[in-house]
């Protein structure tokens, strides 16, 4: 039987101000996590078993890294570039055009899934005026 040695706990540390979120910074790529898992684990030279499990995980992240977004999430895009759209009193395609160049993509439904919650961040914080004017 195979033990794993446990990971240490770190403390949730003290904050003075409320936690905000990270946006659109970059995420670790794939190949960075399977890198950082196997320095967490101290293994000088992982068993078989482990190493089929990370690299299990490592060809799903993979995948999810490029794979685009589902069609709950297109739906609800297009909803919030609606009422971007609505509210800041610009056409949609305008907006969709934006959030399309912004991350270098042909068109939405193109957005890698990985990518979908900074996409709705970057249409939360969307001013049109800055961009347009």
């Amino acid at each position: 039987m195979i033990t794993l040695p446990l990971l240490p706990e770190s403390p949730m540390p003290k904050r003075d101000k409320p936690m905000t979120t990270a946006k659109n910074l970059p995420r670790p790529s794939a190949d960075e996590i399977y890198t950082q898992a196997l320095e967490q684990l101290g293994f000088d030279n992982p068993p078989p078993a482990i190493l089929r499990l990370l690299s299990q995980g490592l060809k799903a992240l993979r995948a999810w890294e490029h794979e685009p977004i589902n069609k709950v999430e297109r739906k609800a895009l297009s909803a919030m570039i609606a009422y971007v759209a609505h509210t800041q009193k610009v056409s949609e395609p305008v907006v969709g055009g934006t959030l399309c160049a912004y991350y270098s993509i042909p068109e939405v439904k193109a957005l890698p899934s990985c990518l979908y919650q900074n996409a709705v961040e970057f249409l939360i914080d969307l001013e049109m005026k800055k961009i347009l004017n």
